[in-house]
């Protein structure tokens, strides 16, 4: 998945891929926005983990774990395919098994919420 600014970059770059310049504009307009509205819902979830009601506190916890496992996910894919735009210090096999026991504490935490019917 592409970020936000490499699709304004290549929207810039090859503007015949769409059909006029008003359509660019609003699609720069849309990504911008989307990019904005990422940033305010990872607001709302640190701020829902700081909450006092610990099921909101469990429920933000949840989001910034599933976030995070998303993001080293891509990253494993990235260093497996050779297509890391960085060179990491970090081993593969200790990225790989922080993964795995991230994933493992997802579980945990997606059978707690359910037991406690806190949805997710």
């Amino acid at each position: 998945m592409k970020t936000v600014e490499e699709v304004i970059k290549r929207l810039e770059e090859y503007p015949s891929l769409i059909a006029n310049s008003e359509e660019a504009d609003y699609i720069k307009s849309a990504l911008l926005y989307l990019t904005n509205y990422n940033t305010i819902c990872n607001d709302n979830v640190f701020k829902m983990t700081k909450s006092a009601d610990y099921k909101e506190r469990i429920k933000g916890e949840y989001l910034q774990l599933k976030d995070r496992i998303d993001k080293l996910h891509k990253t494993l894919i990235k260093v497996s395919a050779g297509t890391i735009e960085f060179k990491s210090k970090v081993p593969f096999d200790l990225l790989q098994a922080q993964f795995e026991r991230m994933n493992d504490y997802l579980y945990t935490l997606e059978v707690r919420m359910e037991l406690e019917g806190i949805g997710y």
